[in-house]
C-alpha cells in the first residue's frame, strides 16, 4: 500500500473511533441522569440534624421550635434532601403540629423537587404537595409520601408527580 493510502486509512480509522466515543459518552451521560419518576422512593441518610428551641429551657417541644435536616439520597448518585420544619401548633395540643419545606436535589444541583406539607410531629409518615422544581422538574406538581419510621432516615415516595415545563 502506499504512503498515501495508508494515511488515508489510518484517518478512517481515528475517525471512526471518534464517532464510536462521542456515541459512548452521550448514551453514558444520559444513563447518568436517570432522575426519579412517580411511583419511585429515594431513601435520605440525614448526616446533618439540628434543633433549635424557640423557647430554651422549657421542657418538650414547643412553637416556634425548628428542626433543620440533610443528607445524601441512596440513588442517583450525587443526590441530597434537605428541609425544615417548624412546629405550629401550641404546646399541650393534641397533633402538635408542624409545617415543613424540604427540597430534594437530584444529581449534585442539576434538578431539584420542593415539597411542603404539615403534619404531626409523632406521625410515621406525612403526605406532602410538590410545589415545584427546576431543569427537568420545572413546574412540578403532585404528591410525595414521607416516612420517618427508621430513626436518621427518610423515605420518599413520589406518589403523583407531573412537569409541566
Amino acid at each position: 500500500m502506499h504512503r498515501r493510502g495508508m494515511l488515508a486509512v489510518l484517518v478512517g480509522v481515528l475517525a471512526l473511533a471518534g464517532v464510536i466515543l462521542v456515541v459512548v459518552s452521550v448514551a453514558s451521560a444520559r444513563s447518568n441522569h436517570r432522575g426519579v419518576k412517580q411511583g419511585d422512593t429515594i431513601v435520605a441518610q440525614l448526616a446533618e440534624q439540628l434543633h433549635t428551641e424557640a423557647t430554651p429551657g422549657a421542657p418538650g417541644d414547643s412553637l416556634g421550635d425548628l428542626y433543620v435536616f440533610s443528607g445524601p439520597v441512596n440513588s442517583p448518585a450525587g443526590s441530597r434532601l434537605d428541609g425544615h420544619c417548624v412546629i405550629t401548633s401550641a404546646p399541650g395540643g393534641e397533633e402538635n403540629r408542624q409545617q415543613c419545606f424540604v427540597t430534594t436535589t437530584i444529581q449534585t444541583g442539576e434538578q431539584e423537587i420542593q415539597m411542603t406539607g404539615v403534619g404531626r410531629v409523632a406521625a410515621d409518615d406525612v403526605l406532602m404537595s410538590i410545589t415545584g422544581g427546576t431543569d427537568r422538574y420545572c413546574g412540578a406538581r403532585g404528591e410525595a409520601l414521607f416516612d420517618f419510621r427508621t430513626p436518621g432516615t427518610i423515605r420518599v415516595t413520589f406518589v403523583r408527580l407531573k412537569k409541566s415545563c
